[in-house]
């Protein structure tokens, strides 16, 4: 099953070359909360759910910066954090027949786990952030191909950047617009005036023989009162 993945622009065209924000979250359906990122050029190439919807991946490209992002959601193998995570998945990578160097764990953003590592063969930078959240692990994984010697440290730091912006926060609320209130003015009035003379007939004094409530009369001499409990008749009925 498909289904796609929200990307929106968070500011205003640059005036530069550098790209404008632009923000990537994904998040499962039962889930109250989403796993965001800011990356400029971003082009999504695959989004899948798994059919009981507790497992998803997306694998997104900027082909300008040489960058592939994966993230990948699904039930934890066991309980523990983020750390817990980074452990069982790295030990899994390394047992892959991809070659690997210079591997090194650090602590990621947002009590995320970090592993950097190179892949030789192909020049391509990696960061794996590994997050954990209600019984949900999530990996992140970041490659990047460095084209030239001295676009080394650039790259590097615009790696470091979209790293540092995976986060995790709760889902947007959807809008909520209510629906404009029709208001009667003449019926409230005559609410009003029906209310004041139910207020007038409780005044009364009952110690006095034969005494009836006041009536509020309108301009055609008919009870307020009358009428009002004529229309609400006619209402229900």
């Amino acid at each position: 099953m498909l289904q796609s993945a929200r990307q929106s622009n968070n500011a205003t065209p640059a005036t530069t070359q550098a790209a404008a924000p632009q923000t990537v979250s994904i998040a499962l359906a039962d889930r109250n909360w989403q796993l965001s990122l800011n990356a400029p050029n971003l082009k999504l190439v695959r989004d899948e759910t798994s059919p009981d919807k507790h497992a998803r991946q997306i694998v997104a490209i900027d082909p300008q910066q040489n960058l592939t992002v994966s993230i990948f959601f699904e039930p934890s193998a066991t309980i523990g954090d983020a750390k817990v995570a980074r452990q069982f998945y790295f030990e899994r990578l390394k047992h892959s027949p991809i070659l690997m160097r210079e591997d090194k764990f650090t602590d990621g953003p947002n009590d995320s786990a970090r592993a950097d590592y190179v892949i030789p063969d192909l020049d391509q930078h990696n960061v794996n952030l590994y997050l954990a959240k209600e019984g949900v692990w999530i990996d992140v994984h970041l490659s990047m191909e460095f084209a030239k010697p001295d676009q080394e440290q650039q790259q590097q730091a615009a790696l470091d950047e979209i790293v540092k912006s995976v986060r995790i926060e709760n889902k947007p609320q959807p809008s909520r617009q209510r629906a404009p209130l029709h208001v009667d003015s003449q019926r409230v009035a005559r609410s009003f005036r029906s209310a004041y003379a139910l207020r007038s007939a409780e005044e009364y004094d009952m110690s006095v023989p034969n005494e009836k409530p006041p009536k509020v009369y309108d301009g055609d001499g008919d009870s307020l009162m009358e009428r009002e409990h004529e229309e609400l008749a006619s209402a229900f009925c």
